[in-house]
């Protein structure tokens, strides 16, 4: 059975009288991007370096602000890991970058002060994040099996699995088995016990109103496979009892939506044509923000010697 299960069984008595419901964090810490951006703007002037503070801030909150947020998130209800940061941080940079080249853009139209960055790169920093938001999209199916052996513990139950291929978790970006909708949320992660095979690092409840899930989260490839579900009448669903099988791993969303059925996808296709549509127009007004001209000249700061007394004072006439 192995250390980690004889260490599991060892504390089991304790977790089946309580929910054992995991905490998490309530909102994103944001300290350490908000740092980033202060320690690019220290060492580039923005009014005088403008285009190496923007690209310095976007680099910054892709590296040091994404750090800050995974050491806040260690303990939230779905971990952050360090194979998940690997996509993370260049995806991060280019969506941080182009934001930035936006934003600035943006802030120059709206003082009509005219284009602070080129335009060309304004432009290229729309599609930065439009093609940032268009990579994570995609979910696609897989080619892993899961073998489910139910080790009970009281109304819970240690989850074995053994994978096939034995090595379809070696790079997995997140994998554990997953109970919800009976009073909290449990999330035990899956601990490798030998080629293929693995054990949940506490025991899940499996009767009453929970569900109960095998995750394995690959990338676009986010699979699942049933351990305990109840049945549910108002859609048509049968139970999935707890018991020992092997079942192909699929997409997820087959168990974490079954009210779902199966018909034309009109709607879908519609939905995303049209989140493609706003989503071109929100980088499009960024853009044209940008190419506004200016009026009057450079705007002057508040700050700056022509402002005295709260007005704007103009050079005597010669």
């Amino acid at each position: 059975m192995g250390a980690t299960t004889t260490g599991v069984l060892a504390a089991a008595s304790r977790l089946t009288n309580n929910s054992h419901v995991v905490q998490t964090r309530a909102a994103a810490l944001f300290i350490a991007p908000a740092l980033a951006v202060e320690l690019a703007a220290w060492l580039f002037r923005p009014e005088r370096r403008r285009l190496g503070f923007l690209v310095t801030s976007g680099i910054g909150i892709a590296t040091l602000g994404l750090a800050g947020e995974y050491l806040w998130n260690r303990h939230a209800h779905q971990p952050w890991t360090l194979t998940l940061m690997k996509a993370a941080v260049p995806l991060g940079a280019l969506v941080a970058v182009g934001a930035a080249l936006l934003a600035s853009g943006l802030a120059g139209g709206v003082l009509r002060e005219g284009p602070r960055v080129p335009r060309t790169l304004v432009a290229l920093g729309a599609l930065a994040v439009l093609v940032g938001l268009a990579i994570p999209l995609p979910r696609r199916g897989g080619d892993a099996q899961a073998a489910i052996h139910l080790q009970r513990v009281g109304d819970r139950a240690l989850v074995h699995v053994t994978l096939t291929p034995a090595n379809a978790a070696s790079h997995a970006r997140r994998f554990h088995t997953m109970s919800w909708q009976g009073g909290g949320l449990v999330i035990a992660n899956m601990k490798a016990q030998g080629a293929g095979e693995y054990v949940s690092d506490k025991p899940l409840p499996i009767s009453g109103h929970w569900k109960t899930l095998v995750r394995l989260h690959r990338g676009a490839q986010m699979l699942a496979a049933p351990v305990w579900m109840p049945a549910d009448p108002a859609i048509g669903k049968g139970s999935i009892p707890a018991v020992d099988r092997t079942v192909a791993m699929v997409r997820e969303q087959k168990y974490l939506t079954r009210e779902a059925r199966s018909g034309p996808a009109t709607f879908a296709i519609f939905a995303y044509v049209l989140l493609t549509i706003v989503a071109v127009a929100w980088a499009t007004s960024f853009v044209l923000a940008a190419t506004r001209p200016g009026r009057g000249g450079a705007r002057r700061s508040p700050t700056s010697p022509a402002f005295r007394g709260g007005r704007r004072h103009q050079p005597a006439a010669a």
